[in-house]
């Protein structure tokens, strides 16, 4: 069985390379001074071609290899430098009262006593994660949070190569700060989007967990216990036979 982790990598590589490629192409055309018609192309002299080129590959280089680690991209997520994942706020009013599919009555029989701590909170969440993990519905939840998590990243890689360019590049400076600006925008944006994501993560897994047994259960996997007997069943044709036989054998003394 595959890791649902290197899974879910798999699952999101192509949007996140998709969305490297664009902002590196948008920044070698930036770079080249925004042209819009070929004889505009034709006029741009060597050295802003070799510009553009080298602004490109390293930011392409720098995506692709996403050495951020995974908890620093949480941390510009949610905003928070201690316990930034969402699993450390799973068993608080924040997280429970805010999505009906949880059954809290029946979590708490599920969990026992909910933990208070963040990490003991986390390590509860983790627990009970593991458990469905490979349940469709979670693992398009994580997916989805991962993806907007690393897009929040990648915004923010962006929008700092869009301000080294316009200190390297001034004969584009203007277009490179406009450039630096969109990113900043789909920071913010892909960021909300991830910590929407994250929580919907977070509760699709305690919904899930909180389920009670009688929706769980199905007719096929239940075991049907033997019917019984109703009182007045008539007798079997064996028991039958021996009060007969009993019956011919009074008679014939």
């Amino acid at each position: 069985m595959p890791n649902p982790s290197s899974y879910l990598k798999k699952r999101i590589r192509i949007p996140k390379l998709t969305f490297i490629a664009v902002g590196a192409l948008v920044l070698a055309w930036v770079n080249l001074g925004i042209p819009v018609s070929l004889a505009a192309y034709r006029e741009i002299p060597i050295p802003a071609w070799v510009t553009s080129a080298v602004m490109a590959l390293i930011s392409s280089v720098l995506g692709a290899i996403d050495s951020a680690p995974g908890k620093w991209k949480d941390v510009l997520v949610f905003r928070r430098l201690r316990n930034p994942l969402p699993g450390t706020r799973a068993f608080t009013k924040e997280i429970l009262g805010q999505d009906p599919r949880i059954n809290v009555e029946a979590l708490r029989a599920a969990v026992g006593r909910f933990p208070r701590s963040a990490q003991e909170q986390n390590a509860a969440w983790y627990k009970l994660y593991k458990s469905i993990e490979a349940d469709p519905r979670v693992e398009g939840a994580h997916c989805d949070y991962l993806l907007y998590r690393d897009l929040t990243w990648f915004s923010l890689l962006f929008l700092l190569i869009g301000l080294a360019n316009a200190a390297i590049n001034l004969r584009v400076w203007q277009a490179a700060l406009c450039y630096a600006g969109a990113f900043v925008a789909l920071h913010f944006l892909f960021a909300r989007a991830a910590r929407e994501r994250g929580s919907r993560f977070v509760c699709t897994v305690l919904a899930l967990v909180s389920v009670t047994p009688s929706q769980t259960s199905t007719p096929s996997g239940t075991a049907s216990a033997p019917a019984a007997a109703p009182p007045n069943a008539p007798a079997s044709p064996s028991k039958k036979s021996k009060k007969r036989t009993r019956a011919n054998n009074r008679s014939e003394d």
